[in-house]
């Protein structure tokens, strides 16, 4: 079949090349505008190769799946022109329309082209039923979903042991249209190889459905009595965007089929027997096999198994030729007296090598009969454990139980992902889909690991490194980041990335408002505070800068701020008083008008005097007019220096105020 479709292939693309090779109309009509970009091209060439050689593959990803089914149900119903027209959902090509017939082409051809066993997922969300079933009855499984994303279609492959069951019918459930959505949905079941794959897509909505409800419920009849798996082997979840659903989890389940009650439980002797010890050669424990011999309550020589010493401990194993599931046993002793039957434990060995203790107690009966409801397991030996201080010789014994599975069988392990490495130990789960009940070609389920972390803060402590510097007018600095990757895991390992990050902002530069003008000379001027900031070496900077400038030149100068609106104009004091005076002669009256050129001698009556050398004095002057001062002069009399020194001059303002405008010494 491989060999013929390679041909077909050849032929086919010899035959379109031709054609292109002849004419733009007769390419045109052979390979049609595939696409419907009003073009006929590669694209087109590409679209029909694919079409011919598997048909319903609207991605090209050389398989049928869930992707395709779903491309399809998103343009379920549309035209060219219509905002979900998808060209290659055309698979039919028989009208420019998503119909009927391109969901009928993916389904013909869906399929799972990979055979290979496949791996279990993690268990937790997509959960098949658990059932005990009788041998002969039908039973069901479904298969449910706790989604908090939406999904748009799904596909899932269920494994199940085909030795005890049979697949009957698979139907689709309710999820995906639960909302009352149309659904298209393909099937198909492998009773030989124990596989059932179904796939289910929404169609003629855009959008996807979230929530609980249940995907599929499987139909199954129970052939043969035993204990199987069922297992979901993949679940592909792909929402309304055609993206696969992430973190998907399952959980698995498992098939107990038991044999009717109608049927007779079958007994069998011991074939085989073995002990580590044994009394002596006429009593060893090939002498425990087959029948009892009626010797019940005498010694009987080379009949029987004893223990090396009544008063230690001792086991016999027995083997019998088939395996059963076990609902009875007898053990036949033999002695002389009650305490010669005694034991401490019985054991079911099952056929996987684990044991299961079924009586344990005091018996001084010659037989020791133990009944117990029909075990789900397959066992084919039994362990019987004698007490210290008794005998416990062993003559006989028989295994009662229904038949089981005889057949050959081939073990099928399937295994999940190694778990979180804990204390340098990770583990998985194995399952024999065969469920064989036997463990010689079971893969490991521990190893040894090293974590090297389980969490980012394991790896390092976030923080600032290397040195700070400047970007623009901003303080920068290295953050570094710790992240401990596949964390808990074999595969853990830690890395840290530093990104540059804006550690201060250091603002912008800025001046503050224009403080009150002032004079300054003879013209009025103003200042204010200018902030000049930025970054340098790392570090933010703010720079006090003082910005003045002229406002006004005046013409008569300045008073106050403000411009004079004249020149000024001089005048002598017209008045004056003084608290005292030297005397008649030098009084505070003789102050006032022009100086009359008495500097450097003493002139009287011409000028004010204080009443003594050593006391403190004062003497107001008023002038004929209020004016907005600008300067004054003080004419003094006297022969030396000594005799001009004041200690400051005061100008009163209207509101009777004082401002010092000179302090010092003249």
């Amino acid at each position: 079949m491989k060999k013929t479709g390679g041909a077909l292939a050849l032929a086919l693309l010899s035959c379109v090349i031709m054609l292109l090779s002849v004419s733009a109309s007769a390419s045109a009509a052979a390979l049609q505008d595939m696409n419907h970009d009003g073009k006929v091209g590669v694209t087109d060439l590409a679209m029909l190769m694919n079409r011919n050689l598997l048909k319903g593959d609207t991605n090209n990803d050389a398989r049928v799946d869930i992707f395709d089914l779903a491309a399809v149900g998103l343009a379920y119903g549309s035209e060219p022109g219509d905002p979900n027209w998808n060209p290659n959902a055309d698979v039919a090509n028989t009208v420019d329309r998503i119909d009927v017939f391109d969901l009928a082409t993916v389904g013909k051809n869906f399929g799972v082209q990979d055979e290979s066993p496949p791996v279990l997922d993690p268990p937790v969300n997509v959960t098949p039923g658990y059932a005990g079933v009788i041998l002969g009855d039908g039973f069901s499984i479904n298969i449910t979903i706790d989604s908090p994303v939406t999904v748009y279609a799904f596909d899932v492959v269920l494994l199940f042991n085909s030795t005890i069951m049979n697949a009957v019918s698979i139907t689709e459930g309710n999820f995906l249209k639960k909302d009352g959505a149309s659904t298209f949905s393909t099937n198909s079941t492998n009773n030989t190889k124990g596989r059932v794959n179904l796939a289910v897509t929404r169609i003629g909505t855009q959008n996807g459905i979230s929530g609980t409800g249940n995907l599929a419920t499987i139909t199954f009849n129970a052939t043969k009595a035993g204990t199987g798996s069922i297992g979901l082997a993949g679940v592909t979840l792909v929402n309304e965007l055609l993206q696969t659903v992430a973190g998907v989890t399952t959980n698995n389940g498992t098939v107990v089929v038991s044999s009717p009650a109608n049927q007779s439980p079958q007994s069998q002797w011991a074939s085989a027997a073995s002990s580590a010890e044994y009394y002596n050669d006429n009593w060893k424990a090939a002498f425990a096999t087959g029948a009892n011999d009626g010797s019940c309550n005498s010694w009987k020589a080379n009949s029987a198994w004893c223990k090396k010493t009544a008063s230690g401990n001792g086991s016999i194993e027995l083997t019998f030729s088939s395996s059963v599931y076990a609902s009875g046993l007898e053990i036949y002793f033999n002695g002389a007296s009650q305490a010669d039957f005694d034991a401490a434990r019985v054991e079911l060995v099952k056929d996987d090598g684990s044991s299961d203790t079924v009586w344990q107690g005091t018996n001084r009966n010659c037989v020791l009969g133990v009944t117990f409801a029909a075990k789900s397991y397959l066992a084919r030996k039994v362990r019987v454990t004698t007490k210290p201080g008794y005998w416990g010789c062993v003559d006989a014994v028989r295994l009662t139980g229904y038949e089981g599975n005889q057949t050959a069988c081939n073990e099928s392990w399937v295994c999940s992902n190694w778990g979180t490495c804990i204390g340098n130990q990770q583990t998985r789960t194995c399952i024999d889909m065969n469920n064989c009940s036997t463990q010689n070609s079971k893969p490991a389920t521990n190893q040894s690991c090293n974590v090297t972390c389980t969490k980012n803060s394991e790896c390092g402590t976030d923080g600032w490194v290397g040195n700070a510097s400047c970007s623009g007018n901003d303080v920068f600095q290295n953050w570094r980041t710790y992240t401990c990757n596949n964390p808990g895991t074999a595969n853990a390992s830690c890395s840290n990335t530093d990104t540059p990050t804006l550690k201060q902002d250091c603002g912008s530069s800025y001046c503050e408002g224009w403080q009150a003008n002032y004079c300054k000379g003879n013209d009025v001027y103003r200042k204010r505070n200018c902030y000049n900031k930025g970054c340098s070496n790392g570090a933010c900077f703010s720079d006090l800068t003082i910005e003045e400038e002229k406002v006004s030149s005046c013409q008569y100068g300045c008073n106050n701020g403000v411009c004079a609106s004249q020149s000024p104009q001089s005048q002598w004091a017209s008045a004056a008083a003084a608290a005292n005076y030297y005397n008649d002669a030098w009084k505070a009256a003789f102050a006032v008008g022009v100086n009359d050129g008495s500097c450097n001698s003493w002139k009287s009556p011409s000028a004010w005097c204080k009443k003594a050398l050593s006391s403190n004095s004062a003497i107001e002057l008023g002038f004929a007019d209020s004016v907005y001062a600008t300067a004054l002069e003080i004419h003094f009399t006297g022969v030396s220096a000594g005799d001009f020194n004041i200690d400051r001059v005061e100008l009163q303002k209207p509101d009777g105020s004082w401002e010092v405008v000179w302090q010092g010494t003249n």
